[in-house]
This record gives structure tokens, sequence and C-alpha cells, in this order.
């Protein structure tokens, strides 16, 4: 599977979105903190159960769907998320 199928790009290099549902994850690296779109992330439709700690550093300019996973809990971290939109986290086992 290449993970880099659903990636967009603005004029100037910079990341819009990024599509990664149904892409069958298990585990986002630690390294996903980096991650910083001008548009929407879509991580919905895989198998996480958790994000990593570091996962409130990540930037959607519009919407971040973390939807349809098995997410059980979020990291401390998650309060600095910034969706510019909307937040999406249905379908989770989410306490």
């Amino acid at each position: 599977m290449r993970l880099t199928r659903g990636l967009s790009f603005n004029d100037d290099g910079t990341l819009d979105s990024w599509n990664l549902s149904y892409c069958e994850l298990t585990a986002l690296p630690d390294s996903f903190r980096y991650v910083r779109a001008t548009g929407c992330l879509d991580l919905s439709c895989n198998h996480l159960k958790h994000l990593p700690e570091s996962f409130g550093s990540v930037t959607a300019g519009r919407d971040l769907i973390l939807s349809s996973n098995h997410l059980e809990h979020l990291p401390e971290s998650f309060g600095g998320v910034t969706a510019g939109r909307n937040l999406i986290l249905s379908s989770n086992c989410l306490e």
C-alpha cells in the first residue's frame, strides 16, 4: 500500500491535504507530529487504538478526521491539536 496516494500539495510545495483513510494503519510514528496540512487530514477507517503522545502538534487547516478507528483514549497532548474547521472523532471506543 502506498501512503502517498492521498497526498495533495499547494503551489508553494506545502502540504494541502492527506487522505490516509482505509490504509489499514495500526499505529502512527512519533514523527507524525510534524504533519502540517493547510487543508484536510483524513485518518478515518483505520485500526488505530492509540495516537502517539506527540500527536498534539498536528495541524489541519480544515478538517481532522479520526472517525471509525478503535481509539480507546487520546494522549494528553491532544488539546494542542489544531483543526481549522472540524475535529471528527465519531465511531471510536473513547470513554
